[in-house]
């Protein structure tokens, strides 16, 4: 007797289990349609469409390289203009918009998984969080895809750079430009590391290859114009500072050493006006530095 009592309650419980599974089965399946079976193509990788071709600034040769050199209202004016999701998403990254980025890094995973580009983006990403560890993951994934890949290459060198290795950057980056000459933010790089140590003619050399490319590129000028002041020679270093626009020179770190040549070269009052045009909104690291030069060029 005690066995039937047994099989009739086993019964009743795997009966009211079997309800409670098919109601949440039902309730789970009721969300799938025949779009979620749907294969999504693969987009063909195109080396070309690593530039960012949308960009348009005559004063920046690199711009089409990274998206990193364009200001936040042109970001949005390229933003509305590409057909290219990925430059969409890096775009949102560069806008801190990170959240709606890694949606679009998500949902054309199966269209781009394949391409080193899609995953160098999403590194940068990171990186721009402020996730250094995960955007090196996401730099070699792209290189397991491409061992050779510059960009992701040259943001190895960046991070690099950023933890204080400035040898093993400097590697990376001349690797990087040995790679592709053509691609020139490595090469750039290189340029503003000899800077930081000194090297003021090797430093010269590069900037002026890189206003062959582009006369007008304000980074190019001041790079050479920094290469002559650090040379000694002033004159020559303030012929190169007074190419660059208005808009340009209040940049903090144009402006303040334009401003210093200015008043070394006893010209106090040119110096007092490129002081007053820089952005002291944009300092950052260069706070302290501001305030040195507000001194030094005796400004009010």
């Amino acid at each position: 007797m005690n066995w039937i009592i047994y099989l009739v309650i086993m019964l009743s419980l795997y009966s009211c289990a079997s309800s409670r599974i098919d109601d949440n089965l039902d309730y789970e399946f009721d969300s799938i349609s025949n779009e979620d079976f749907k294969i999504i193509e693969e987009v063909p990788y195109k080396e070309h469409e690593d530039v960012f071709e949308e960009v348009e600034i005559v004063d920046d040769s690199l711009a089409k390289e990274s998206m990193a050199r364009v200001s936040e209202p042109k970001l949005i004016v390229v933003e509305n203009k590409v057909s290219n999701v990925i430059s969409k998403g890096i775009s949102l990254c560069y806008r801190r918009q990170f959240e709606a980025a890694f949606e679009i890094f998500d949902n054309t995973y199966f269209q781009f998984k394949n391409h080193p580009s899609y995953w160098n983006q999403i590194g940068t990403c990171y990186f721009l969080k402020g996730e250094t560890k995960k955007a090196f993951l996401y730099y070699n994934k792209a290189r397991d895809l491409n061992p050779n890949y510059v960009p992701a290459i040259n943001n190895h060198g960046v991070i690099y750079q950023q933890e204080g290795d400035h040898y093993k950057a400097l590697k990376v980056y001349e690797k990087a430009s040995k790679l592709n000459s053509f691609v020139l933010t490595p090469l750039f790089n290189i340029g503003q590391l000899y800077l930081r140590y000194g090297f003021a003619e090797k430093a010269k050399n590069i900037f002026k290859s890189l206003l062959t490319k582009n006369p007008s590129d304000v980074d190019a000028l001041n790079g050479m114009a920094m290469s002559y002041f650090l040379s000694g020679n002033t004159s020559s270093a303030l012929a190169y500072w007074e190419k660059i626009d208005n808009e340009s020179q209040a940049k903090p770190y144009v402006g303040l050493n334009y401003a210093v040549a200015l008043k070394m070269s006893g010209k106090k009052q040119e110096a007092e006006s490129v002081f007053d045009k820089v952005n002291d909104n944009k300092l950052g690291q260069l706070a302290n530095y501001y305030k040195k030069v507000k001194n030094y060029i005796g400004a009010q």
